[in-house]
């Protein structure tokens, strides 16, 4: 029997061809097709996640389509479980593309995927000083407040 096949539709209008199995690891996209009848062609449409996230996320999604994880109401087992090394080696990316894949992540309800690139961003901020943080995230001020300055600016339109 073949495996059935859904396209997902990226931000930018760009189909993507998915085995099912690969696309169900997102609850929100196996929650769609739980929609549709066997026989439909699926197409999803993803508002929130442009082409190039979305083929990193489908890279996770095939490479752990047969992965178990724990399970996702044990918040200790899901706090104490490591990232696997290939998860930490797809997940060295750039910044914005990290940030990318965690808000897909999410938008697409993939914990797994998630809760890792999260924990990657957390071992990347431990133990650094507001300097430091400012450096890594490319920010002026770390609580990401505008200068009053630069605010009082805006509000009273003068440059």
């Amino acid at each position: 029997m073949a495996e059935s096949r859904i396209t997902l539709i990226s931000s930018d209008d760009d189909k993507f061809p998915v085995d099912q199995e690969v696309a169900e690891r997102s609850i929100t996209i196996k929650n769609v097709i739980n929609d549709f009848n066997e026989e439909d062609e699926i197409e999803v449409p993803l508002a929130n996640v442009d082409s190039v996230t979305l083929t990193r996320v489908l890279e996770w999604c095939e490479h752990h389509k047969d992965s178990v994880f724990p399970d996702e109401d044990d918040e200790d087992a899901k706090k104490t479980a490591p990232i696997e090394e290939w998860d930490r080696t797809f997940l060295r990316v750039d910044q914005q593309m990290l940030f990318n894949i965690i808000l897909a992540s999410n938008y697409l309800n993939i914990p797994p995927l998630r809760d890792s690139a999260c924990k990657l961003v957390s071992e990347m901020i431990q133990s650094k000083s507001p300097d430091q943080l400012k450096a890594i995230f490319n920010r002026e001020q770390v609580n990401g407040m505008e200068s009053q300055t630069s605010t009082s600016t805006v509000v009273n339109g003068s440059s």
